[in-house]
């Protein structure tokens, strides 16, 4: 989906949600690419377990998981959207971001209301040593970073995270499109079923957003379009 006016688009954004029925309210959170002025919203059509074959990424996933499937339709709309963006004005990080809407129950990772990664993951080791993956979310100009700042001046009374203050593995590092946007130069479209993303390689352009119920309501909307708008500068 994208505004019917040319005059209706503010901001290089693209909203996905892949999980429409498992991840309940994320599609009604569609409402976002309104009110923040975005160029495309991307909403799967069917369940992520309509067929019980293996995902091209194995088994732990079905075939018809929209997250975790390159011969998706969703992840294909979603490569046709990229190639658009970086044809046409590239998809720098103050002003342009692939965002994917996702829910979490409230007892995964129960301590973080918002859980917001890059598609990259943070070991302890990574945490303890200093490593990359911990240092790319120290940045505080990171879109991730910029995006928790943003929450926690609208959400005062939630717990908004990122990998490396908060050990939640919902940091969407198996998720394809996300390995497709952080993917190494030159990688053939099929690495995203089985190629990791190297710390390197982050291009900081996918943002991937784990949210318990509380977030997810429509009363919160606004707050979030709030949040994202002082996320990403107009265009």
């Amino acid at each position: 989906m994208v505004p019917a006016l040319r005059s209706a688009i503010k901001r290089n954004i693209h909203f996905s949600v892949p999980h429409p029925q498992t991840d309940s309210d994320t599609p009604r959170q569609a409402a976002l690419s309104k009110l923040t002025g975005a160029r495309s919203l991307v909403i799967t059509g069917r369940r992520r377990d309509a067929f019980q074959g293996a995902s091209c990424e194995g088994t732990e996933y079905s075939a018809t998981d929209a997250a975790h499937d390159m011969n998706e339709p969703f992840h294909l709309a979603m490569r046709a959207v990229r190639t658009w963006q970086r044809n046409r004005d590239g998809c720098p990080n103050d002003s342009c971001a692939f965002i994917q809407m996702h829910g979490k129950d409230d007892d995964t990772c129960p301590s973080d209301t918002v859980f917001i990664s890059a598609g990259l993951a943070v070991s302890v080791v990574d945490v303890l040593l200093g490593l990359c993956p911990f240092r790319y979310y120290q940045d505080i100009n990171r879109p991730v970073r910029r995006l928790k700042t943003a929450l926690d001046a609208v959400f005062t009374s939630w717990t908004n995270s990122f990998p490396g203050i908060s050990m939640c593995s919902k940091t969407g590092s198996d998720n394809v499109f996300g390995r497709l946007v952080n993917a190494q130069p030159g990688a053939a479209s099929t690495a995203v079923c089985t190629v990791a993303t190297r710390c390197e390689d982050v291009s900081g352009q996918f943002i991937h957003i784990e949210q318990d119920d509380e977030a997810r309501k429509s009363v919160h909307h606004n707050g979030w379009a709030t949040a994202i708008s002082n996320t990403f500068i107009a265009i």
